[in-house]
C-alpha cells in the first residue's frame, strides 16, 4: 500500500512492483519500517525519512507526510554520523556515533 507515501515513490497509490522507478535503494545501507513511515541510513551515514508524519515521527519538525525520502539535517542528531535507525508505530529512534 502506498497511502501516506510510505513507499517513498512520490505517490500515494498502491504499487505492486517497484522496478524501473528512481529510488534511493542503491545508496541505503539500512532501512527500517514503521506503521506508516520508514527511515533509511545511506552509505555516507546520513538519515532520510518518508511516509506518514502525522505524529512528527519523520523528524522534519512538522506533521506533514513525505512522499519521497527526505534528508534529515544533522542538527536533529547533533551532527553525528547515523549508524542505526528503528521505526515503531508512531516513532523513530536513531543511534549515532555520539549515542541514542
Amino acid at each position: 500500500m502506498g497511502n501516506e507515501g510510505k513507499l517513498g515513490l512520490n505517490t500515494r497509490e498502491l504499487q505492486a512492483f517497484v522496478g524501473g522507478r528512481e529510488v534511493f535503494v542503491s545508496h541505503m545501507v539500512m532501512v527500517a519500517a514503521g506503521g506508516c513511515h520508514a527511515a533509511g541510513v545511506t552509505a555516507d551515514w546520513t538519515l532520510l525519512t518518508w511516509g506518514g508524519g502525522a505524529e512528527g515521527q519523520l523528524g522534519h519538525g512538522d506533521a506533514k507526510d513525505r512522499l519521497r525520502p527526505e534528508l534529515i539535517g544533522g542538527k536533529l542528531h547533533g551532527g553525528w554520523p547515523v549508524i542505526m535507525v528503528a521505526c515503531g508505530a508512531q516513532h523513530t529512534l536513531v543511534l549515532t556515533v555520539g549515542g541514542l
